[in-house]
């Protein structure tokens, strides 16, 4: 598990081989308690990470890929998220006030305790019925 921010660059590097081999090399980036807004991330896939109580608030993260990432707990308020996706990706606890979400797909998300008070979803592309345990 990832907890120093010094680690992540060659975290991110494993986690690409880890996705590229379908687990067969490298390794899962699972990081908590991760400040994320001084991180280079351009082109990096985050789908199926691990991330818990991790701060990403204020980022430009629009196009990135958390296809089936676990993101408990982690701080999204006033990120750009145009055109993300979150496709299978559990989001419970997460904060994401503020957001840009047009374009966003949260297709078969998990919502538990979100918070997406204010967010304006309706260019995003989301099952309403998934939102029943959110905070909207």
């Amino acid at each position: 598990m990832i907890e120093e921010i010094h680690e992540v660059p060659a975290a991110f590097q494993a986690h690409a081989d880890w996705l590229r081999t379908r687990g067969q090399a490298g390794r899962r980036f699972n990081g908590q308690h991760l400040d994320m807004r001084s991180i280079d991330l351009s082109g990096v896939d985050l789908s199926e990470c691990a991330l818990g109580y991790a701060n990403l608030s204020g980022m430009d993260l629009s196009g990135f890929e958390f296809v089936g990432a676990h993101l408990v707990d982690c701080d999204f308020r006033s990120c750009n998220l145009a055109g993300a996706s979150f496709h299978k990706a559990t989001l419970d606890g997460s904060d994401f006030r503020g957001t840009s979400v047009e374009g966003t797909r949260f297709t078969r998300a998990s919502f538990i305790g979100t918070n997406m008070k204010g967010v304006d979803l309706s260019k995003a592309l989301i099952d309403r019925r998934r939102l029943l345990y959110a905070i909207v």
